[in-house]
């Protein structure tokens, strides 16, 4: 009998399922192609294409192992929900459609209205990004664009590939830059333009109160609800004297109370509407410092920062940089120096925000010889040096993107 190997035609639906059961028995979450294709038999062609397919299904990262070889951890715990991706295509259906007045109600009262425009913007502004830098990008510029953590930066940017036909590059210090071949055309827009793309120069505007209308008829109808609570008991305790000879007491209290409680409820509603509000701009104005600290982070990211000494240090060095890097645009000079007053004015303890930012970055923890703690980020620091040498100079010019 003769063996042979046997040529098989590409079955997407039943290679998706090898590929799955291989990584899921496998002991390592870590897995190469060459492991991939070792556990399941098919071809590496085969492989690198079902693969691709997988990424826009499954949250997944890339890492390089001693090596410098690529290596796919997938989350297959965390792929996207048939229902939940059905109501997010709903919530996206334009408003004049059928049924788009339930679809806005139950957009506002969820607050996904806002998600899906965030999404969008920040979408659209690393796309922008890459293509004002020679169609690459890195986690550490991913991460000054959006604020993201190491993990969450990671995971969206293997969705970039998958969605934008991307490809990657492990640079002999095993660093992974994402190259985007068609956005990779010559740009007059120069990388140091790209600054106004980042977080750190979009702060968060607080949310303002529009209820003055609202206000203005509850105050009018309150008016006519204290006028019936205090005529009528008169009315209603007369017609039951007239025809009864008695008023009992529940008709006294009914009379009265309940205008009372239909003022009380309208006065409510509002007021509820008004915490809410406030404790949404609260979170906002912590967000907003979260991105100045970031600044600061990358301000110094080439050297030991010890947050206990110099946290204040930090600040000052980068309020200067905020008024020159807005020279060149006229309509962002009035928002200059909010995150300056922010940082000044706020009572957060920014040593503890730093911490957090620093945990999130991955920073290693390290003591100096005087006992003091100090975080490095060398990653990061790695990654802005590698992708910089791969660039091309470019020209100055102005980012339009925000005008």
């Amino acid at each position: 009998m003769k063996y042979k190997v046997k040529e098989i035609a590409y079955n997407e639906r039943l290679f998706k399922k090898l590929i799955k059961q291989a990584l899921l028995k496998a002991p390592q979450q870590k897995h190469s192609i060459e492991d991939i294709v070792l556990a399941t038999g098919l071809s590496t062609r085969w492989v690198a294409y079902t693969l691709s397919l997988l990424l826009r299904r499954y949250p997944c990262r890339l890492e390089t192992n001693e090596n410098n070889e690529l290596l796919y951890i997938f989350d297959f715990d965390a792929g996207e929900n048939r229902l939940k991706r059905w109501f997010t295509q709903w919530l996206q259906t334009p408003p004049n459609t059928k049924g788009g007045w339930l679809r806005k109600t139950v957009a506002h009262i969820a607050g996904i209205t806002d998600q899906l425009k965030d999404r969008w913007l920040t979408e659209k502004l690393i796309l922008n990004y890459i293509r004002n830098n020679q169609g690459q990008i890195v986690i550490a510029e991913l991460i000054q664009l959006t604020g993201w953590s190491i993990r969450q930066a990671e995971t969206e940017a293997v969705q970039l590939l998958a969605n934008y036909e991307g490809e990657v590059e492990i640079t002999t210090q095993g660093v992974i830059i994402y190259k985007f071949a068609q956005f990779a055309k010559p740009s007059n827009e120069a990388v140091d333009i790209s600054e106004s793309l980042k977080i750190w120069e979009r702060p968060l505007a607080e949310k303002e109160w529009k209820g003055e209308d609202l206000e203005k008829k509850i105050k009018a109808l309150n008016r006519w609800n204290f006028r019936i609570a205090a005529t009528a008991p008169f009315v209603f305790g007369g017609l039951f004297y007239l025809l009864s000879g008695s008023v009992p007491t529940q008709v006294l209290l009914l009379s009265a109370g309940v205008p009372l409680s239909l003022s009380t409820l309208f006065y409510s509603i509002p007021a509820v509407r008004k915490l809410r509000l406030s404790l949404e701009n609260e979170k906002i104005r912590r967000k907003n410092v979260e991105r100045y600290v970031l600044k600061a982070i990358f301000h110094r990211i080439h050297q030991q920062i010890r947050p206990e000494r110099q946290i204040k240090v930090l600040i000052d060095d980068v309020k200067p940089l905020k008024t020159y890097l807005y020279w060149w645009n006229p309509r962002l000079v009035d928002q200059s120096m909010f995150d300056v007053l922010m940082m000044l004015t706020c009572t957060y303890d920014k040593e503890a925000i730093f911490k957090e930012k620093a945990l999130a970055l991955d920073a290693e923890l390290n003591v100096d010889t005087s006992g003091e703690i100090c975080y490095e980020f060398e990653r990061l620091h790695l990654e802005m040096t590698e992708v910089a040498h791969n660039r091309l100079p470019s020209s100055n010019s102005f980012d339009n993107l925000l005008i």
